[in-house]
């Protein structure tokens, strides 16, 4: 194959790629009036999916919860240790372990949610570079060609 038959070959494919329109699930032209339960559904399924999924936001707060309650509880242990020493009554021991360690595990818990980030897939172009007398698609975040000034590949 020649370097021009090489050079149409990717102009017609990145031609394609960009006239191809990834469907959007929840356009309204998808869901007739029969279909608007199944669009609910969707929509419902994806918030589930959210908050109770394998990374969705409750499996991070319970976690979390799980963490702060041990280490709280720890602390609270020695904390009632200290007060049953000092007053020898032994409830403090429990109180302050069960007290302390939901505390600590709430707190923890919200933490751990402010803290974790979606991050969203990076926006990506596809580029057509010359490299060593062939051509090749390289995928590129959207700001590549302004941050390192490149010039077009013609």
């Amino acid at each position: 194959m020649s370097d021009k038959d090489q050079k149409a070959y990717f102009q017609e494919m990145l031609k394609s790629a960009q006239d191809r329109k990834e469907e959007d699930p929840y356009a309204l032209e998808n869901f007739g009036e029969a279909k608007q339960e199944s669009r609910f559904k969707t929509k419902m399924n994806r918030i589930k999916q959210t908050f109770f999924g394998e990374e969705g936001f409750s499996q991070k707060f319970f976690t979390g919860l799980k963490m702060g309650a041990t280490v709280g509880s720890i602390f609270g242990t020695l904390v009632g240790l200290v007060a049953f020493y000092k007053s020898r009554k032994i409830i403090y021991i429990p109180m302050s372990a069960l007290t302390m360690g939901a505390s600590f595990g709430f707190f923890l818990g919200v933490g751990t949610l402010v803290r974790s980030e979606e991050l969203g897939e990076v926006p990506l172009q596809y580029t057509l570079v010359g490299h060593n007398g062939s051509w090749v698609l390289v995928a590129e975040e959207m700001d590549w060609k302004k941050r390192f000034k490149v010039n077009k590949v013609d």
